[in-house]
């Protein structure tokens, strides 16, 4: 399991300038810098919150059932807490009580 995990997040280590951007928005809009701490190296997962270590997640498409899973390997890899997951993204068409998903459109982002 930890082998997959490294793997997953030595794949996710490269993003594209629009998705630094866009995660860089939805922290931005959203949080108050001193009260979460960017994370770098995941494909997903992009923050925690300080007081909670609760993972922010940013997908650029639909949040399905594999980004959720990545969601949760990626937690567990940086340690943090997998039970609740705060997601920003395009759509999303996989939920569940540990999930607060929101669409980039409610916080006026145009993606």
């Amino acid at each position: 399991m930890n082998a997959m995990l490294t793997a997953a997040r030595a794949q996710s280590t490269t993003l594209t300038p629009a998705l630094q951007e866009l995660r860089a928005q939805v922290l931005t809009r959203v949080y108050e810098s001193a009260s979460i701490e960017p994370l770098e190296g995941f494909q997903v997962l992009c923050a925690k919150h300080r007081k909670t270590n609760v993972g922010i997640y940013v997908v650029e498409g639909d949040f399905n059932r594999a980004q959720f899973k990545l969601a949760i390997q990626e937690a567990r890899l940086a340690g943090i807490n997998d039970r609740r997951l705060y997601v920003y993204g395009r759509t999303g068409s996989y939920s569940g009580n540990a999930i607060c998903f929101c669409k980039f459109e409610e916080i006026g982002i145009s993606y």
